[in-house]
């Protein structure tokens, strides 16, 4: 936490880039609360085009379970 708080002291953001923007993480959540065409958690990261390491850091298990209904 040193090395970011000196970039910050000096005037930089420091820290890795974001994987994915705002636009895409509505996206995100946009295609799992529609289980017609992405009936599960993979098809919607199918369709981000994006790791599942990603869709869960931006989604995590809590955001999942309220998006999708309970499969019947």
């Amino acid at each position: 936490m040193a090395g970011l708080a000196a970039a910050r002291i000096s005037g930089r953001k420091g820290g890795s880039p974001r994987e994915i923007d705002d636009k895409k993480v509505r996206f995100d959540g946009a295609s799992l609360r529609d289980t017609e065409n992405c009936p599960s958690v993979n098809d919607a990261i199918r369709q981000l085009k994006s790791g599942r390491t990603v869709c869960y850091r931006y989604n995590p298990q809590e955001r999942i379970r309220e998006l999708m209904p309970p499969h019947n």
